[in-house]
Protein backbone atom coordinates (compact mmCIF):
# COMPACT_ATOMS: atom_id res chain seq x y z
CA UNK A 1 0.00 0.00 0.00
CA UNK A 2 1.23 3.24 -0.77
CA UNK A 3 1.53 5.74 2.41
CA UNK A 4 4.14 8.74 1.26
CA UNK A 5 6.81 9.73 -1.21
CA UNK A 6 10.27 10.07 -0.51
CA UNK A 7 13.36 11.22 -1.86
CA UNK A 8 16.23 8.61 -1.96
CA UNK A 9 19.86 11.11 -1.07
CA UNK A 10 22.24 8.15 -1.04
CA UNK A 11 22.28 4.40 -1.96
CA UNK A 12 21.08 3.94 1.94
CA UNK A 13 18.95 6.44 2.62
CA UNK A 14 15.37 7.81 2.11
CA UNK A 15 13.87 11.34 3.51
CA UNK A 16 10.27 11.20 3.77
CA UNK A 17 8.01 12.85 6.07
CA UNK A 18 7.68 12.13 9.55
CA UNK A 19 4.29 11.68 9.69
CA UNK A 20 4.09 8.92 6.98
CA UNK A 21 6.10 6.34 9.93
CA UNK A 22 5.92 7.63 12.85
CA UNK A 23 2.40 5.83 14.18
CA UNK A 24 2.89 2.55 15.70
CA UNK A 25 0.89 0.82 12.91
CA UNK A 26 3.90 1.77 10.33
CA UNK A 27 6.42 -1.37 12.45
CA UNK A 28 9.67 -0.88 10.44
CA UNK A 29 9.19 -4.57 9.48
CA UNK A 30 6.33 -3.57 8.07
CA UNK A 31 7.66 -1.09 5.58
CA UNK A 32 9.29 -0.82 2.14
CA UNK A 33 10.77 1.73 -0.03
CA UNK A 34 10.11 1.23 -3.92
CA UNK A 35 13.05 2.79 -5.80
CA UNK A 36 12.50 3.63 -9.38
CA UNK A 37 8.59 4.70 -9.46
CA UNK A 38 8.08 7.74 -10.25
CA UNK A 39 4.30 8.05 -10.68
CA UNK A 40 2.93 4.28 -9.64
CA UNK A 41 -1.03 5.25 -10.51
CA UNK A 42 0.35 5.73 -14.31
CA UNK A 43 3.34 3.61 -14.39
CA UNK A 44 1.28 0.71 -12.36
CA UNK A 45 2.05 -1.17 -9.25
CA UNK A 46 5.09 -3.02 -9.91
CA UNK A 47 7.05 -0.31 -11.51
CA UNK A 48 10.60 -0.04 -9.69
CA UNK A 49 11.69 -2.24 -7.17
CA UNK A 50 10.60 -3.01 -3.50
CA UNK A 51 13.36 -3.07 -0.71
CA UNK A 52 12.88 -3.46 2.96
CA UNK A 53 13.91 -1.17 5.02
CA UNK A 54 16.21 -1.73 8.29
CA UNK A 55 15.35 1.48 10.22
CA UNK A 56 13.59 4.38 10.75
CA UNK A 57 14.79 7.62 11.96
CA UNK A 58 12.31 10.21 13.52
CA UNK A 59 13.29 13.72 14.28
CA UNK A 60 13.74 13.90 18.33
CA UNK A 61 11.34 17.37 17.88
CA UNK A 62 8.58 15.35 16.12
CA UNK A 63 5.58 15.03 17.69
CA UNK A 64 2.41 12.61 16.58
CA UNK A 65 -0.47 15.20 16.33
CA UNK A 66 -3.79 14.50 18.01
CA UNK A 67 -6.85 15.10 16.09
CA UNK A 68 -9.98 15.46 17.53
Amino acid sequence: MFICGGTLIDRQHVITSAHCIAKPVNKTSDLFVRVGAQNMVREGYYAGKNYRISKKFIHENYSIPEYG
